[in-house]
């Protein structure tokens, strides 16, 4: 969030130039997060978020892979845990559905 209390809008384009291991943004339902600092903690391994860096994983975060129900849907903990990493929302999604 930004510092004066008011969240940052970000692009998806925006988004997409963090895709390494300096700066790893990932999109979540609509809101943006920065996993730089989390890559090496996460259960699955840092190479599982690589492959994602910079781009949408709100499917793979319910479990489903390529259109696919069948991978691992992430906790309600893991929900929680992201929200450390917000930095703001995605332009042009509606928070409230």
């Amino acid at each position: 969030m930004a510092d004066n209390g008011e969240e940052y809008v970000l692009t998806r384009k925006t988004v997409a130039f963090h895709n390494d291991d300096r700066s790893a943004w990932v999109i979540v339902d609509g809101q943006v997060y920065d996993v730089t600092l989390f890559m090496e903690q996460h259960p699955g391994g840092a190479e599982v978020l690589k492959e994602h860096l910079g781009q949408d994983v709100s499917d793979f975060m319910r479990g489903v892979v390529d259109g696919v129900e069948g991978g691992h849907p992430h906790s309600a903990y893991a929900y929680k845990l992201l929200g450390k990493y917000h930095v703001g929302s995605l332009a042009g999604v509606d928070k409230y559905g």
